[in-house]
């Protein structure tokens, strides 16, 4: 439960950096990041 809750943190912050971020850097992100949302 704790490593899950810690990767959806992390899933939350590259989300919202990612909407900063150039496509490139998002889709990366979603790539690197396979996880909800």
């Amino acid at each position: 439960m704790v490593v899950s809750a810690s990767f959806d943190t992390f899933g939350v912050i590259r989300l919202l950096a990612n909407g900063q971020l150039d496509s490139s850097f998002g889709t990366a992100g979603v790539v690197l990041d396979p996880g909800p949302g």
